[in-house]
């Protein structure tokens, strides 16, 4: 392996975060024009002896259109609470994953420069990208990307990371994806899974009652990027 490329283990509980909350918004049951992008948080830390950048969890934000994911106010507030909550734990935001539901697997100009407010303050951060549609072509519906030079700014090229899941054998890896999106996807349909948003608020919403922590204006962090289609979105300190 090239060693300018990072390697990326993604936990198979934070894997199944993010297929909840793609499959929720795009599946193969709803209609094409109905299917909306979804965002998220990557949360982790860089293993000390492998250098590899260990994802832990993966927390849903937000969803938008078919082209494009917009932060409002109270998801800045939001991201802010969070990254205090998963600091206790000596963890940060490593990257952030977003759907491209029957669009491919790539970076657009927009999430270019969103990638770079992350990745100029952690050199390892990464941008995973998923599209449940990549199934129907049997190629694995997931690729973590990096920015090859964040210097150039929006022009920086981009590349692919190589990344394994936990509990699913690189060898096997479409066939092992496949089944548990389709199962993930059978309980969205069946309405067996509720939504996976309004359980981040409400976990966040318990912290803050346990610590009775209230951040103050100065600590909300409301700058932000823009996205194919969408309007500013958080970028975390």
């Amino acid at each position: 392996m090239d060693p300018t490329l990072y390697s990326v283990f993604l936990e198979q509980s934070a894997f199944k975060n993010i297929v909840i909350h793609t499959a929720e918004y795009a599946h193969f049951n709803l209609k094409v024009k109905s299917w909306k992008e979804c965002y998220g948080f990557l949360v982790g830390y860089i293993d000390k002896e492998t250098k590899w950048t260990h994802i832990t969890d993966a927390i849903p934000m937000t969803h938008g259109t078919h082209f494009g994911v917009e932060f409002k106010n109270e998801h800045y507030i939001l991201a802010a609470y969070l990254n205090h909550m998963i600091a206790e734990n000596g963890e940060f935001f490593v990257g952030w994953y977003h759907s491209h539901p029957g669009l491919g697997l790539f970076l657009s100009q927009t999430d270019i420069i969103n990638q770079l407010g992350y990745q100029i303050v952690n050199e390892k951060a990464i941008a995973l990208v998923f599209d449940h549609t990549k199934i129907i072509t049997k190629e694995p519906p997931i690729q973590v990307f990096q920015l090859d030079n964040p210097a150039f700014g929006a022009s920086s090229a981009y590349h692919p990371i190589e990344y394994y899941i936990g509990g699913i054998k690189k060898n096997e890896e479409f066939e092992n994806i496949r089944d548990f999106y389709y199962k993930i996807e059978a309980d969205v349909i069946a309405g067996n899974l509720g939504s996976i948003e309004k359980t981040v608020k409400n976990r966040v919403q318990q912290w803050r009652k346990a610590t009775k922590i209230e951040l103050p204006e100065s600590q909300i962090y409301k700058k932000g990027k823009r996205r194919r289609g969408g309007k500013k979105l958080a970028i975390p300190k």
